[in-house]
């Protein structure tokens, strides 16, 4: 009997590693290399950042590009997500599903409703998690930057 219940440990040991997935997805990675060093606050307008950049791509679909570009902002968005399952043999997927999603990294630039210039320039980047392996105390802080040049008068 004990050597019974080794064996289908042993079988089930070898097995189980077989239906693990990890799964990485990224969109828009391009994104993280923009460099919005030529944007100049009160000069350069929408058309010059759109001219230079491009227009912002869609994460998930096109029915949100009116969060992406509007008369006030352009949002560069990258989105990772990461995903980890146990799955057994061919149809038996066991409930252990864990994922984390994130906007990485996010370029937002701001225009002045008005003259249409830029009024101001921030980056916010983040970090994902492998759950179950990472827990929430892995993940770094959220870095905001504003870059935005101080104005001196």
């Amino acid at each position: 009997m004990r050597h019974g219940v080794l064996m289908m440990l042993m079988v089930a040991g070898a097995l189980l590693p077989l239906g693990c997935t990890f799964n990485r997805t990224v969109v828009n990675s391009h994104f993280k290399d923009l460099d919005p060093s030529f944007i100049h606050v009160g000069k350069t307008t929408a058309y010059d950042v759109l001219d230079r950049l491009g227009p912002p791509a869609p994460v998930f679909d096109y029915g949100e590009n009116f969060r992406l570009i509007s008369d006030t902002h352009l949002r560069y968005v990258c989105y990772e997500s990461r995903d980890t399952a146990f799955a057994f043999g061919y149809g038996l997927i066991l409930p252990f599903y864990w994922s984390d999603g994130q906007m990485v990294d996010e370029l937002l630039i701001e225009f002045d409703r008005t003259s249409g210039v830029v009024s101001n320039v921030s980056r916010t980047r983040r970090h994902t998690i492998r759950p179950p392996l990472e827990g929430e105390s892995a993940r770094e802080p959220r870095q905001f930057d504003d870059l935005t040049p101080e104005v001196t008068p």
